[in-house]
């Protein structure tokens, strides 16, 4: 072999070593780069859990009274917790008829019932007197109902209203003095209107409590069921439509207070749902209402 022909093996030999080194080379480079500039993908981060989804919690809180006034006491986690206890008490029993005794400790229990408190709330109400105490796992709940009626729907909700497992102590007695028969109700509110005789046209007295009640509906996502009732004086003919009449004067009021039209259907029943004895004024009185009630 000539001196030339060597000469260019030894070349080309080196070219295609140095060639191959810089293959090599550029491939390092890139894998390098691209696991030092590019991040491993992350896992998708965990859903927030929607309000419903809440693990059911009893908290420790302590709830008593009876139609006329109620204490509320206990510990809650936070400010949120404690309005949702106060504000439809105060609507339900009055604003100057609650005891506020709750104290805020960011280390309290959570509270996070089944049931809405308006809902427990209101049933507590159909009682005469309650004393409600919940505490871990359990809670007891004594009082006196104004019929066996009242009494066992009290009992058999007191185990459905809070937890799953609730370790629920009942003791409810019943007090027959105004004739035992009171039915349980699922209006979570009567309210009296004093409208004029005849007419549906909403007093002015009437607005200042209304915007209250507005204030609760506002927050409570469901139809709520507007029912106007009279007493048994005057025919049905009468009574029906201007009981109906009167429920749609409310529903336009809490419309105007910005509750959404389509959560409030409104009602009229007439004389056919009485509370109390149509044979005395108090009765009659207590007879002509307006009833708040979710939609079944």
């Amino acid at each position: 072999m000539s001196e030339e022909s060597l000469d260019q093996r030894v070349a080309l030999t080196t070219v295609g070593a140095i060639v191959s080194a810089l293959l090599i080379a550029t491939v390092i480079y890139a894998i390098r780069y691209v696991t030092v500039t590019v991040p491993a993908r992350e896992s998708a981060p965990a859903a927030a859990t929607a309000p419903g989804e809440r693990a059911f919690s009893l908290g420790t809180v302590g709830l008593s009274g009876d139609a006329s006034r109620i204490v509320l006491s206990g510990t809650v986690p936070d400010e949120a917790t404690k309005e949702r206890l106060l504000k439809p008490a105060r609507v339900l029993w009055g604003r100057n008829n609650v005891v506020d005794n709750i104290t805020v400790k960011p280390d309290a229990a959570p509270l996070w019932w089944r049931a809405r408190p308006v809902d427990v709330l209101a049933r507590l109400r159909q009682l005469g007197s309650f004393d409600l105490r919940t505490n871990g796992d359990s809670l007891q709940l004594k009082g006196v109902a104004p019929s066996e009626a009242i009494r066992g729907a009290t009992a058999n909700g007191a185990t459905l209203w809070f937890v799953d497992q609730a370790n629920a102590h009942v003791d409810l007695s019943v007090d027959n003095g105004g004739g035992g028969t009171a039915a349980p109700s699922d209006a979570l509110l009567n309210e009296r209107i004093e409208f004029a005789t005849s007419e549906s046209v909403l007093p002015e007295a009437a607005k200042a409590r209304l915007t209250e009640i507005a204030s609760l509906l506002k927050d409570d996502d469901r139809v709520i069921v507007i029912t106007g009732h009279t007493d048994n004086q005057g025919t049905d003919d009468v009574n029906q439509p201007l009981s109906l009449a009167r429920a749609e004067s409310v529903r336009t009021f809490l419309v105007s207070q910005g509750v959404p039209a389509a959560r409030l259907q409104a009602m009229g029943a007439g004389a056919s749902q009485p509370v109390a004895d149509n044979a005395t004024e108090e009765g009659r009185q207590r007879n002509r209402r307006i009833a708040f009630a979710v939609a079944q």
